[in-house]
C-alpha cells in the first residue's frame, strides 16, 4: 500500500499541504537550504505527523538511520516497512525494518482525537515545479526529497503540484522536476474512491491523461482499484488506461540501456479490485467514470447496470466498450489479478500479453472472457471462481495445445477455481482439454460440486471425476474439497448403487468423500427394488461396498424409503430382497419416518426399521404391501420404540388384510391410521389384530378416514370402525379423528359427496350411537354437496311415520349448511307395484333448514310426499325446480304448494303426459304457488292422440293454470311432435300476453 502523508481534504489546489502539519513542515524545511544542510532532519518527522489510523502492516516510511552517514557526516535517508504494531498508552508503537537491509527502527505514535487547530491561516502552498532538490536532500530522479513525494498519492501531487504535466523518464531528461521523480518512484497506486477528493480526481481524468500518468508510474508494482460496492465498473477504463500506459513507459525506460542497465523488462506484478463499503461516488452523485471514446460505432454494445436514483431502482446504459485503440500492450511481470467480477471481464477485450501471469481469481466471468484473458499465460497456476455455465472445458480450449514432446502452458497450474459436474460427458471433456495443454498430475488442490442426489445416474459421473484426478493431480499429495449443492430441495441418498456394476473395486479418497458428503447432507435414505435384486444376489455386498457403508452417517435423514424402481413389475411370486448391506449402516439418528411403498419392500423395511431412532413420528404401509410384511416391519421396529402414527392401506383380500399381525410385540403406538371403503370386513379383522394388550394399553387416539358419501354401502362399515374404538380404545375420552376423503383427497374426478337421509330408518341402526358414528354422521352431514331421499322396497314394507329416537336425536343435530342439491329418486331397480303408497318419512320433519341448496329434483313417481316435506326445508329463493313426467300432476301441485307463497323460483321444469280427456296440468293450484319467473313444460303426446286433440289439451292448460301464476316472464312449451306445435298456434295466435310471453318449439 502506498503510504499517504496528506489527507487533501477540502480544495485541490494546496489545501493537502495547508491541511497537513507534517508536509508543511517539510516543504518550508526544503525551501530553505542552509537550514536543512545545517539541521539533520528529524528521524519522527516521518512517524509523527500521522495519526495511528494511518500506519498499518505493510506500510513504506522514510527514516534517518541511526548509525550511518554520508561523507559529508549527514544523515543517511532510508526506506522501511512496517512489519508489525503495538497498542500501548503513549499510543502505537511501530516495529520497522529498511527495506533491503538490516537496521530495524521503533516509534510511538502519539493517539490524536481531533486536528489541530490553525489559528493563523497561511495562505495556500504552491510548489514551484522548476526548483530543483534543495541541498541536503539529493539530486536526481532517486534523491531523498523525491522520495518523500514518492509516498503521496496522484491525488495529493496534484493539489501540491498544479497544472504539472507529467513527463516520462527518458535518457534525455537528465534533471528530472522533483514531481516527475517522485512520481517515477511510486510503486503502489490505488485508483480511490474512499475519499471525495479521491474520487472527483480519479473520475475527472480523462483516458489520455491516464495513459500519460501510467506512462510515468515506470517502477509501479501493485496496482489496487477501489471502488463502490453498488458500481464495480467504476473507473475500470482509467485503470486500463493507467496500466497500458505504464506498459508502454516501461518497455520505453527499458529501452534506454545506457541508464537503466540492471531494469527488469517489467515490474507490475498484481492488480486488485476491493469494494468499497462506503461510496463517495454516490455523495458526488456521479453515475460512473469518463471512459474512452467510442472509435467504431460499430461495435456499440451496451451493457445495463442497475442503479438507484432518487430512492427509486433504474436501469440505464453503461458507456459501450471501446475497441482497442493501440497494439496490445505486453505485461511481462505481472502475476496476479485478484478481486475481479461479471463487470471487469472487459479487460480481456484489452488482450493484454501476459506470459508470467500465475494467479487469475475472478467470480461470474463467461468462459470466454476468462479464456481469452488467460490465453497468453506462459505461467499458470490458479484459476479461481466461478464460471457461469460451469465450462471450464471451454476457458482452457483458449490455451494453446502442445506440441509433441513439449510440456505445455498449463504444466505449473496447480488449481482451478470449482468445479460443477452434471454429466460424465463433461468431465471427460474437461480431462481431455487439461491433458492436452501439459496439466499432467500436476493439480494440487481440487474443489468439486456434487449433487445431493446419489443414484445410477449421478455415480458415473463421480467416477468421470476421480479419472480427471488420477490424469490430472498430484499423486497421494492433492487437497480435495467436496461441496454438496445444499440449496436443493431434492436429496436423497440411494443404497441400492452400493450393488451397481460400475461401482469400483477400490475407491478413490474423491469417491469415498463424496459419498460421505452425499450422505451427510441427504434428507432421504433410498432403497428402490429393481430387476438387479431379483437377478444378482444381495446377500454378499463387495467389500468395498461394506467399507463404505460403515463410513456413512445419516445424520440429516428425516425420511427412510423403501419402494419400487419406476415401471418395475415383479411377476408373481418373485421373491423379496433382502440386501445384507443395510447391515453394515450406522443407524438414521434423526430419522422421523419410514415408508414401505413396494410389495417386496418387507425384508428390506425390516432392515432398515432396525436403524430407526427410538421415536418414529410416522410409519407408512400402503395397500401393496402385503399383511405380513406389514407385520415384520413392525415387530422389526421392536417392543422398545414408540410410534406416534402407523399408516395402514388394506391389502387384497379385504378378510386377511391384517391376517398374521401379533400386536404384542410391535411398538408403542400412539395414533393409527385406517383406511377403508365399502367393506366392513377391513374393520372387524383390524379389531381383531388390535385387541391384543400390546396395542390396546397404548392407542391413544384414531384417526378414520371414511368415505366422501354416507348411504347404505358405507353405514355398516362406520359401524365396524366404532366397535373396533370401543375394543382399542385406552378410556372413553380418547382422541377421535375423522378424515373425510373429501378432505384429505383432492381429486377432479371424484364425484361430490351425499348424505342418503334414508340410512335413518335401516335395520342395522343402533339403538344408541357412540361419539364415533354420531361426528362421523355429522362431517357427513356438514360437508355434502347432495342430499338424497331414495324409496325403495324398504320405505313400502316399513313404516316410515315413527322414526325412532335414536334417528329423531341424529336427525336435530346434522347441518347441511353445504347442500346445493336436494333429490327424491327410486333406488336402482326398484319398481314399485301397482298402486304401491307413496311413503311420507316424517324424519324429515325433524331436519333443520337447507340454507344453501338451490336445486329441488323429485324424479320419483312415488316422490310427492317426500318432496313436499323437502320443498319445506328450501330456502326463500330457489334456483330451480324439476319434476319429469313421471310425477303425477296432482305431487307437482302438491309439491309447488309445499314450496308456499312466500319463496320465488326462477325456473320450474315440469314433464307432463298428454293421454287422457283430462288436461296434463289438471289439479294445479297456481294460486298457492311460489313466484315463478319461467316455466319449461316437457309435453310428450302419443302417437295415436290427434294433433288437434293434444293442442286443445295443452292450451286450455296453459289458459286455466298458467296464466294464474304470480311473476311469471315466460313460457316455453315443448313438444315432440310438429303438427302439434302447429296447432296450438292456431289455437294461440298471439303468443304474447300482457304478463309473460309463450315459446313454442319441438323437441325432436
Amino acid at each position: 500500500m502506498i503510504r499517504k502523508l496528506g489527507d487533501a481534504r477540502g480544495s485541490l489546489d494546496g489545501e493537502a499541504a495547508r491541511s497537513n502539519p507534517c508536509l508543511s513542515g517539510a516543504m518550508a524545511a526544503a525551501s530553505s537550504s542552509s537550514s536543512s544542510a545545517a539541521s539533520p532532519p528529524q528521524a519522527e518527522a516521518m512517524a509523527s505527523c500521522s495519526s495511528a489510523g494511518r500506519h498499518r502492516e505493510g506500510t513504506r516510511v522514510l527514516l534517518t538511520s541511526g548509525t550511518r552517514r554520508d561523507a559529508n557526516e549527514s544523515y543517511v535517508w532510508l526506506k522501511a516497512d512496517v512489519y508489525r504494531i503495538e497498542e500501548i498508552s503513549k499510543g502505537t508503537l511501530l516495529f520497522m525494518r529498511e527495506v533491503g537491509g538490516r537496521e530495524e527502527f521503533k516509534q510511538v505514535v502519539p493517539h490524536r482525537t481531533s486536528a489541530p487547530m490553525n489559528t493563523n491561516p497561511q495562505p495556500p502552498v504552491v510548489w514551484d515545479v522548476s526548483r530543483k532538490a534543495p541541498d541536503g536532500f539529493g539530486d536526481g530522479p532517486d534523491g531523498s526529497l523525491a522520495t518523500l513525494f514518492s509516498f503521496m498519492t496522484p491525488c495529493e501531487l496534484s493539489a501540491l503540484f498544479p497544472d504539472r504535466p507529467v513527463e516520462p523518464l527518458t535518457n534525455q531528461q537528465a534533471d528530472p522536476t522533483i514531481h516527475d521523480a517522485a512520481v517515477h518512484q511510486q510503486t503502489h497506486i490505488t485508483v480511490d474512491c474512499s475519499t471525495r477528493a479521491e474520487c472527483h480526481f480519479w473520475e475527472s481524468m480523462t483516458p489520455e491523461a491516464a495513459f500519460q500518468l501510467g506512462k510515468c508510474l515506470i517502477n509501479v508494482t501493485a496496482l489496487t482499484v477501489l471502488q463502490p460496492h453498488d458500481r464495480p465498473s467504476w473507473c475500470l477504463f482509467t485503470m486500463i488506461g493507467i496500466v497500458e500506459g505504464h506498459a508502454a513507459g516501461r518497455r520505453k525506460a527499458y529501452e534506454a540501456k545506457d541508464r537503466q542497465q540492471h531494469m527488469p523488462e517489467g515490474s507490475l506484478e498484481s492488480i486488485q479490485f476491493v469494494a468499497s463499503p462506503i461510496s463517495h461516488a454516490d455523495r458526488l452523485g456521479r453515475q460512473h467514470c469518463p471512459t474512452r471514446k467510442n472509435r467504431n460505432s460499430s461495435n456499440n454494445r451496451g451493457i445495463y447496470i442497475k442503479a438507484r436514483r432518487g430512492g427509486e431502482r433504474t436501469k440505464r446504459k453503461r458507456p459501450p466498450i471501446p475497441p482497442p485503440i493501440r497494439a496490445p500492450p505486453t505485461l511481462p511481470a505481472l502475476r496476479t489479478v485478484t478481486g475481479a467480477v461479471p463487470e471487469h471481464a472487459v479487460v480481456s477485450s484489452s488482450r493484454w500479453v501476459m506470459p508470467a501471469l500465475e494467479h487469475i481469481d475472478q467470480q461470474g466471468w463467461t468462459a470466454d472472457q476468462l479464456g481469452l484473458f488467460i490465453s497468453t499465460s506462459l505461467s499458470l497456476q490458479h484459476v479461481g471462481g466461478r464460471v457461469r455455465g460451469a465450462e471450464w472445458a471451454a476457458v482452457f480450449r483458449y490455451v494453446l495445445v502442445a506440441r509433441d514432446g513439449q510440456p505445455g502452458r498449463l504444466r505449473r497450474l496447480r488449481s482451478i477455481g470449482l468445479i460443477h459436474y452434471w454429466t460424465p460427458e463433461e468431465v471427460d471433456e474437461l480431462q481431455e482439454v487439461l491433458t492436452s495443454r501439459g496439466c499432467r498430475k500436476s493439480l494440487k488442490s481440487v474443489s468439486v460440486r456434487i449433487l445431493p442426489i446419489v443414484d445410477h445416474h449421478t455415480l458415473p459421473a463421480l467416477v468421470a471425476v476421480d479419472s480427471l484426478i488420477d490424469k490430472c493431480c498430484v499423486p497421494h499429495d492433492v487437497d480435495i474439497t467436496v461441496l454438496p449443492e445444499t440449496n436443493r430441495t431434492t436429496r436423497y441418498f440411494q443404497l441400492s448403487v452400493l450393488y451397481a456394476d460400475d461401482l469400483p473395486r477400490s475407491l478413490s479418497p474423491f469417491v469415498r468423500k463424496a459419498l460421505q458428503e452425499a450422505a451427510r447432507v441427504a434428507y432421504e435414505l433410498r432403497y428402490t427394488i429393481s430387476q438387479h435384486d431379483i437377478t444378482h444376489s444381495v446377500d454378499d455386498p463387495s467389500q468395498t461396498a461394506i467399507e463404505i457403508a460403515e463410513s456413512l452417517s445419516f445424520d440429516n435423514v428425516r425420511l427412510v424409503n423403501a419402494m419400487s424402481a419406476y415401471g418395475f413389475a415383479p411377476p408373481p411370486g418373485t421373491p423379496s430382497p433382502a440386501p445384507a448391506i443395510i447391515d453394515h449402516l450406522q443407524p438414521f439418528p434423526a430419522a422421523k419416518e419410514l415408508q414401505i411403498c413396494s410389495g417386496l419392500g418387507g425384508p428390506v423395511g425390516s432392515l432398515l426399521a432396525q436403524k430407526m431412532p427410538m421415536e418414529v413420528e410416522t410409519v407408512i404401509m400402503p395397500s401393496a404391501v402385503r399383511s405380513e410384511d406389514k407385520t415384520r416391519v413392525l415387530e422389526a421396529l421392536g417392543e422398545e420404540r414408540e410410534v406416534d402414527t402407523i399408516y395402514v392401506g388394506a391389502a387384497g383380500n379385504a378378510l386377511s388384510a391384517l391376517d398374521g399381525w401379533r400386536a404384542e410385540s410391535f411398538p408403542v403406538t400412539h395414533q393409527m391410521s385406517v383406511q377403508f371403503g365399502d367393506d366392513r370386513y377391513r374393520c372387524i379383522h383390524f379389531r381383531v389384530a388390535l385387541t391384543s394388550p400390546g396395542v390396546r394399553s397404548s392407542l391413544k387416539s384414531l384417526s378414520v378416514r371414511v368415505p366422501a358419501s354416507i348411504d347404505h354401502n358405507t353405514f355398516p362399515a362406520l359401524l365396524a370402525a366404532d366397535s373396533l374404538i370401543n375394543k382399542c380404545r385406552v378410556s372413553d375420552d380418547g382422541d377421535i379423528t375423522v378424515l373425510r376423503q373429501s378432505e384429505t383427497t383432492r381429486r377432479s374426478d371424484r364425484p361430490p359427496s351425499y348424505f342418503q337421509l334414508s340410512v335413518l330408518y335401516a335395520d342395522d341402526l343402533p339403538r344408541s350411537l357412540s361419539p364415533f358414528v354420531r361426528k362421523a354422521l355429522q362431517e357427513a352431514a356438514r360437508v355434502a354437496y347432495e342430499l338424497r331421499y331414495t324409496i325403495s322396497q324398504h320405505d313400502i314394507t316399513h313404516s316410515v311415520d315413527d322414526p325412532s329416537q335414536t334417528a329423531i336425536e341424529i336427525a336435530e343435530s346434522l347441518s347441511f349448511d353445504n347442500v346445493r342439491y336436494v333429490t327424491v329418486s327410486n333406488a336402482d331397480g326398484f319398481v314399485p307395484p301397482p298402486g304401491a303408497p307413496a311413503p311420507t318419512p316424517t324424519i324429515i320433519n325433524h331436519l333443520q333448514p337447507f340454507p344453501g341448496a338451490d336445486k329441488l329434483r323429485v324424479f320419483s313417481g312415488l316422490g310427492g310426499p317426500v318432496g313436499s316435506l323437502l320443498a319445506q326445508k328450501m330456502p326463500m329463493e330457489v334456483e330451480r325446480v324439476i319434476m319429469p313426467s313421471a310425477v303425477s300432476a296432482a305431487d307437482q301441485s302438491g309439491v309447488m304448494e309445499a314450496l308456499g307463497e312466500g319463496r320465488k323460483v326462477d325456473t320450474v321444469w315440469v314433464g307432463v303426459a298428454v293421454g287422457g280427456a283430462l288436461s296434463p296440468l289438471n289439479g294445479w293450484k297456481p294460486e298457492s304457488f311460489p313466484a315463478i319467473n319461467k316455466m319449461f313444460i316437457d309435453s310428450a303426446v302419443p302417437g295415436h292422440v290427434r294433433a288437434v286433440v293434444a293442442a286443445r289439451r295443452i292450451s286450455d292448460g296453459l289458459s286455466s293454470v298458467v296464466r294464474s301464476m304470480r311473476g311469471l316472464e315466460r313460457v316455453i312449451v315443448s313438444v315432440n311432435r310438429r303438427s302439434v306445435r302447429s296447432a296450438i298456434r292456431r289455437l294461440l295466435p298471439d303468443s304474447a300476453s300482457s304478463t309473460f310471453t309463450i315459446y313454442l318449439f319441438v323437441d325432436t
